[in-house]
């Protein structure tokens, strides 16, 4: 049998292994290895009948860029049912960016220019770290190293809330005798 492996639609390396499978290793991975991936195979026998293309793998170059940086409107203790927005910058434009939960590797949006995130009615679920990435709009394959994380604490005020009611309430009880006492005399 006979391979072929493409990038970006140019053959890149042919080989002829001695079984049904080829192994292309890329060695020094850099902006040149870039791109999106495919291949196909002929055997030997056929001079002229190649296969269907394989589907495409695209092979990202990460940490080519500066990190961004994230920032968290509003900051500080989120409470549950709040939105908020993750903010990603970078020194150019014509940017676009990924969100990622740190753990998680699916990312959680990507966006245009502006880097902006919204996060709308925080669960319990939302909490944890978040990182950014970005990548030029004309080099879709070459992307930034991440920022550094932001913390995202959500909290319930309800039962807090119920407490300090009561606390006051407590207290205007408490007081209520006092203040008919002072009245009357």
């Amino acid at each position: 049998m006979r391979f072929e492996l493409y990038n970006n639609g140019r053959l890149v390396k042919t080989q002829d292994p001695s079984g049904n499978e080829a192994v292309f290793p890329i060695s020094n991975v850099g902006l040149k290895s870039r791109g999106r991936y495919t291949c196909q195979f002929k055997t030997k026998s056929e001079i002229t009948e190649w296969s269907k293309y394989s589907d495409l793998v695209e092979l990202v170059v990460a940490e080519m860029y500066p990190k961004p940086t994230i920032s968290l409107s509003p900051g500080g203790v989120t409470a549950l049912g709040q939105d908020v927005t993750v903010r990603c910058r970078a020194g150019r434009r014509d940017t676009r960016f990924s969100l990622f939960k740190v753990g998680d590797r699916t990312p959680l949006g990507n966006m245009e220019p502006g880097g902006e995130f919204l996060i709308r009615s925080v669960r319990w679920g939302d909490g944890g770290r978040y990182t950014c990435y970005y990548h030029y709009a004309s080099d879709p394959f070459a992307w930034s190293e991440p920022s550094d994380p932001v913390e995202l604490v959500v909290a319930d005020y309800t039962w807090g809330n119920i407490v300090r009611l009561a606390l006051g309430a407590g207290v205007l009880l408490a007081l209520a005798p006092i203040l008919a006492k002072a009245a009357h005399g």
